[in-house]
C-alpha cells in the first residue's frame, strides 16, 4: 500500500534533517548550490559542511523533489534498512539516485552497490515513485531488497507515472500481492543493464507487474529470474491491461531474460487482457546471435512459458473485446519450460466469446518444452493449447502463427491441441 500521503514534511526528524542539509548546500562541498538548483544531495554520516547532506534516505527525497535536475548519491556510510521512502516529483523533473559510494568525500563511483532494505521495517514498498508528466528518475547501483507489501503494490518498487530507469542494479526478495519486485502503473519502465531481478514473489507479477504501463528491456546482462507467481498468473512478468512490454535482451550464454520463474498460470510471462483495455508483448532479439528466450519456467495449470488471455466485452460493444497478443522473432525462443498443458504456451480466449488471443513466432525456436505436474509426473497436455471454446474458429480470433521456426525436442501428449485458428 502507497503512503505517499503519509510522507512526513513537517516533524522534528525531517526539520532538523532541513537545517542539515541547509548547511550543507552552503558549502563548498556542494559548489555553494540552493535547494532549488541541481546539485547532488549526498546521504550517509557524518551530516556537516562539507560532509555528507542527509543521514536518511526520505530527507534526501524530500528535497530532490525541488529544483534540480538532482543526483541523491547513497553512500554506504550508513545503513539503510526498515526503508520505505518516498520521492514525488512534479511534471518535467529529472532525479539520479545512485550507489555506489563508500563516503560522502569519494569523488568516483566503484562497483559495489549500495543496499537499500526494507527488513525490519514497515508494511509497504522499499522505494515509492510518484512522477509527473515527463519526470523521470535514474536508479543505479543500488540493491532493493526484502520489501513487504503483502497486501498491496510493488514489494521492492512502486513507480506511478512517469518514467524510471534502472542499470547495474538489483531488485531481490520482495514481497507484494501484485508486482513483488516492481510494479508500474500509468508509466514506463526501462530495465537497462545488468540489472537482476531475482527471487521476488507475489499473487500476480512475481518480478514485475504493468497495469497501463510500458516496459522496455533490450540491454545486456539483464535477466528476471526465480520469482514466483505461485496462486497467480506471471511468475516473473504480468503485461496487465492497457500495457506493453518490449523485450529484446540476451539474458546470459545459456540463461533467457525471463529464466527459471514460476507461477500457476505463467510460469514465465502472463499477458492479462480485461474489458478496457489489451495487453501486448513483442519479444524481438536486439542480436539475433544472441537471441532473447522464454527459459526454463515452471506453471502448475497453464503456460509454463507464456500464457495469454483476452478479453469480453467493452461497454455497450456487444462482443467487441480486447486481445492479449504476443509477436516473438529474429531468433527469439522459447525453450525448457514446464506445466500440465501448454507447456510453451496457452492461449485462453474470452469466455463464450470469438475474441482469442495470438501468438505469432517467426524465424523462432520452440524446443525441449514438457507436459509434467510440478512433481514430474507427466501429463497428456499441449506444448501449445490454442483455446479452450469452439468460438475460437471465427475471424475474431488471432490463434497461432508459426513461420520459418524450429519446433524439436519437446516432450508432451500433444504439439498443438486447438479450438481455433493454428497456421
Amino acid at each position: 500500500m502507497s503512503r505517499f500521503a503519509s510522507i512526513p514534511t513537517s516533524t522534528t526528524a525531517v526539520r532538523r534533517c532541513a537545517r542539515r542539509l541547509l548547511a550543507a548546500l552552503t558549502s563548498a562541498a556542494l559548489l555553494g548550490l540552493a535547494t532549488t538548483q541541481a546539485g547532488i544531495i549526498k546521504v550517509g554520516t557524518p551530516v556537516g559542511p562539507g560532509q555528507c547532506s542527509c543521514d536518511n534516505l526520505q530527507c534526501a527525497f524530500d528535497f530532490a523533489r525541488y529544483g534540480g535536475p538532482h543526483t541523491v548519491r547513497i553512500t554506504r556510510s550508513a545503513s539503510y534498512t526498515g526503508q520505505n521512502a518516498g520521492l514525488t516529483l512534479d511534471s518535467n523533473a529529472t532525479v539520479t539516485i545512485e550507489g555506489g559510494y563508500a563516503t560522502c568525500d569519494q569523488a568516483e563511483p566503484d562497483t559495489t552497490p549500495t543496499t537499500i532494505s526494507g527488513l525490519g521495517g514497515s508494511d509497504d514498498s522499499v522505494l515509492e515513485f510518484a512522477l509527473g508528466p515527463s519526470s523521470a528518475v535514474y536508479l543505479r547501483r543500488v540493491i532493493v531488497r526484502d520489501g513487504d507489501d503483502g497486501n498491496g503494490y510493488g514489494g521492492g518498487i512502486q513507480q506511478i507515472g512517469g518514467l524510471l530507469r534502472i542499470d547495474d542494479s538489483t531488485i531481490s526478495d520482495n514481497v507484494a500481492e501484485v508486482g513483488g519486485g516492481i510494479y508500474v502503473q500509468d508509466g514506463n519502465l526501462e530495465i537497462g543493464s545488468n540489472v537482476v531481478i531475482r527471487r521476488n514473489s507475489a499473487r500476480d507479477g512475481g518480478g514485475v507487474a504493468l497495469r497501463r504501463a510500458d516496459l522496455f528491456m533490450n540491454d545486456a546482462g539483464s535477466l528476471i529470474l526465480l520469482n514466483q507467481a505461485e496462486t497467480g498468473y506471471g511468475g516473473g512478468l504480468w503485461v496487465g491491461p492497457g500495457s506493453h512490454a518490449e523485450i529484446g535482451a540476451p539474458g546470459l550464454p545459456g540463461v533467457g531474460v525471463i529464466y527459471a520463474n514460476r507461477a500457476a498460470h505463467g510460469g514465465g510471462v502472463a499477458a492479462i487482457a480485461d474489458e478496457d483495455a489489451g495487453a501486448f508483448l513483442d519479444m524481438i532479439s536486439v542480436d539475433p546471435g544472441k537471441p532473447a528466450g522464454i527459459v526454463a519456467n515452471l506453471a502448475s495449470v497453464r503456460g509454463g512459458g507464456l500464457y495469454l488471455r483476452s478479453a469480453c466485452c467493452l461497454p455497450n460493444a456487444g462482443t467487441q473485446g480486447t486481445f492479449a497478443l504476443a509477436d516473438l522473432g529474429a531468433g527469439a525462443h522459447i525453450s525448457d519450460n514446464g506445466a500440465p498443458d501448454g507447456a510453451a504456451a496457452y492461449l485462453d480466449p474470452a469466455p463464450s466469446e470469438d475474441i482469442g488471443p495470438g501468438l505469432t513466432i517467426v524465424d523462432g525456436a520452440i524446443e525441449r518444452n514438457f507436459t509434467r505436474q510440478l512433481d514430474n509426473t507427466p501429463t497428456n497436455g499441449a506444448i501449445f493449447h490454442v483455446g479452450d471454446d469452439p468460438g475460437m474458429s471465427g475471424q475474431g480470433t488471432r490463434g497461432l502463427k508459426l513461420a520459418h521456426t524450429h519446433v524439436q525436442f519437446n516432450d508432451g501428449g500433444h504439439l498443438v491441441r486447438s479450438d481455433g485458428l493454428v497456421r
